[in-house]
């Protein structure tokens, strides 16, 4: 199974499927068995991730695909996009306004 990460937001909590029950990294964890029940009582389910995969294949299918070691890098650059950069101009700012950030003069 794949992890999205992102790397300067540390990952607060998790979701996953019975199977698995265990991942690095994450403070909190529920989980759903899917042999039982699709949402669990308290209200966990994996439709959020599983469309935002789902977002992510068909963006790595218009790239026609991508080498394995780029996968880290492209979810990186997607999970961006997806909260900085809804615009071209709005992803130029934020590009602009990021490195500034790191890189303060």
């Amino acid at each position: 199974m794949l992890l999205l990460e992102q790397s300067s937001i540390p990952m607060s909590g998790g979701l996953t499927e019975e199977l698995y029950a265990q991942q690095p990294n994450i403070s909190s964890h529920a989980t759903v068995n899917h042999c039982i029940q699709f949402v669990a009582p308290n209200g966990v389910h994996t439709q959020s991730i599983e469309s935002y995969w789902n977002k992510t294949k068909i963006k790595l299918k218009r790239m026609r695909g991508c080498h394995c070691h780029q996968i880290p890098s492209y979810l990186g650059e997607f999970m961006w996009r997806e909260r900085f950069g809804k615009t071209e101009r709005e992803t130029a700012d934020n590009i602009m306004l990021h490195n500034s950030q790191q890189y303060p003069v």
